[in-house]
């Protein structure tokens, strides 16, 4: 009766066979996950950066800040004084990281106090960031800001 011994070629056969199911198991697994870029367009986005730094100067140089907050079921932006009543044109982003999916852009159309309501039923619960985008006066303004709607 012979009896099976397990000697040092059967450890290199098995830890080299254990190692190959582990790189197929890791190859396999990532080409399931799914990566998503912040931007289609990123290179020409940094190339044009500057002028982004500009348009941030010129929010900055408005004698209050953009405001957010939960109100009730609505997101609600609270725009500088400097642009009540004034004629602009612009767009507001929310960008969710997580999901281009679940990307939403708006029309800035602020009424005369300076608010914009968004409501939030038709937009999933989450981390955003609210980029604002306009044009008053001949300048380019921009604000960013990450949130959590509720």
């Amino acid at each position: 009766m012979s009896t099976f011994k397990f000697h040092w070629g059967y450890g290199i056969a098995l830890f080299f066979s254990c190692f190959v199911a582990f790189i197929l198991f890791a190859v396999f697994s990532s080409t399931k996950e799914n990566i998503h870029l912040v931007t289609e367009d990123y290179y020409a986005e940094e190339l044009a950066y500057q002028n982004r730094i500009d348009e941030i100067k010129n929010t900055n140089s408005l004698n209050s800040r953009v405001s957010m907050r939960m109100n009730n079921e609505a997101l609600e932006i609270s725009f500088p004084t400097d642009m009540v009543g004034k004629e602009l044109e612009g767009s507001i982003y929310l960008f969710r990281p997580s999901d281009s999916g679940l990307d939403k852009q708006f029309d800035i159309a602020i009424n005369e106090e300076g608010l914009q309501q968004i409501s939030t039923d038709k937009i999933t619960k989450g981390y955003y960031r609210v980029k604002l985008e306009w044009e008053m006066d001949g300048k380019s303004y921009f604000f960013e800001e990450p949130f959590y709607i509720q």
